[in-house]
């Protein structure tokens, strides 16, 4: 199967979905184990409060990112196929790991 390319919307509407769930079912498993870990704890609900932000964060930056890079992707799908699209995804997942690694150092 290939990565790229051009492929069924009702194909990519159902790899978003499974993707959407399981990602929704993994951080339900993940609050269920850390309330059976810590229960109703003053240190869960801290645990909470100082992440809540900083995923809220997290997730509008993704989006931003996504819809910043969209355009570009969908350009080079077009005119210079699959080469050159993996090339772009391999710059911006280096590009998206720098920094990752920039911004560890900047609050360590």
């Amino acid at each position: 199967m290939r990565f790229l390319g051009p492929r069924p919307i009702l194909t990519s509407i159902g790899a978003v979905g499974l993707l959407t769930g399981l990602a929704y079912g993994t951080s339900v498993f993940r609050d269920i184990v850390f309330a059976g870990l810590y229960g109703g704890s003053q240190l869960l609900d801290v645990y909470f409060t100082a992440l809540g932000p900083s995923q809220f964060l997290g997730l509008e930056l993704a989006s931003l990112a996504y819809l910043a890079f969209l355009p570009e992707f969908s350009r080079a799908l077009k005119t210079d196929g699959s080469v050159v699209t993996k090339r772009l995804l391999n710059e911006r997942i280096l590009l998206a790991l720098q920094d990752v690694v920039c911004s560890s150092r900047c609050i360590c």
